[in-house]
């Protein structure tokens, strides 16, 4: 029962940020102002030092991912339909920490044509679930500003670029990532309400990566009912990794 009642509280405390309303200018400044200075202030440093760096902030997100999900669990925002890490920014979020680990040309690829557009609609369009308290709203936009500053970190500072049509290639590989967070969205609902799919809007439902429900956020791409939305968004990021992908294209064309 008292998980029931933790899970209706968690619903209820959901948090929509209004599209440049003061809230969503001061995060987003603040959260892109410290990046960018990081950025900057990195690229004085020699390959030694940013090889250490690397490893540092890698145990830093580790860190920084694992203690916000304890700090849910204390606080009793912990729900397994809503803090899994199924959804795509979280995997993303893991996808950044092996590329500090490894530097893998498929996993910066992946982050630059997938991650990026992911991580820009979730600032462009906040959703906090858990409520506005100030924990949430700083490991909301830490985590979405990282992960849509990672690309061009792996670019300026670790001296990363995309191979020829690698763009595809990322798209292919999030067609796996979608057959098994759906997978994982369905094993969530039998295993803890005896369903697959949820028989109404109001029943609990493990909703990762939106592949179930639609979003709350007024997200420009999401029109219609499910499932038709999510052809609309699969194409809508085909198009955006392509167009990403584009001016290196181009700048290796007029190189040649």
């Amino acid at each position: 029962m008292a998980f029931f009642l933790n899970l209706r509280m968690v619903i209820l405390s959901k948090h929509i940020i209004p599209f440049l309303s003061s809230e969503w200018l001061i995060a987003n400044g603040i959260t892109f102002l410290f990046l960018i200075l990081m950025m900057f202030f990195l690229r004085k440093f020699n390959r030694e030092f940013i090889n250490k760096f690397n490893k540092y902030l890698a145990f830093f997100l580790m860190a920084e991912y694992f203690l916000f999900q304890l700090y849910c669990v204390i606080n009793g925002t912990w729900t397994v339909i809503e803090s899994m890490p199924f959804h795509l920014c979280t995997l993303m979020w893991f996808n950044t920490i092996y590329i500090l680990f490894t530097r893998k040309q498929w996993a910066f690829e992946l982050m630059l044509f997938i991650g990026l557009p992911g991580a820009f609609h979730a600032l462009f369009t906040p959703q906090l679930n858990f409520g506005n308290e100030f924990i949430y709203v700083f490991d909301f936009f830490f985590s979405h500003g990282w992960l849509f500053i990672c690309p061009f970190y792996c670019i300026f500072i670790l001296g990363m670029k995309p191979r020829v049509m690698s763009w595809w290639y990322s798209f292919l590989r999030l067609q796996d990532i979608i057959v098994l967070v759906f997978l994982a969205n369905f094993s969530i609902n039998y295993f803890s309400y005896g369903y697959i799919l949820p028989p109404s809007i109001d029943s609990p439902t493990a909703n990762f990566m939106y592949l179930l429900a639609t979003p709350l956020a007024n997200n420009p791409f999401v029109i219609g009912p499910w499932p038709s939305y999510l052809l609309l968004l699969l194409f809508a990021v085909f198009m955006h990794a392509l167009i990403i992908y584009l001016p290196f294209r181009l700048k290796n064309f007029l190189l040649k």
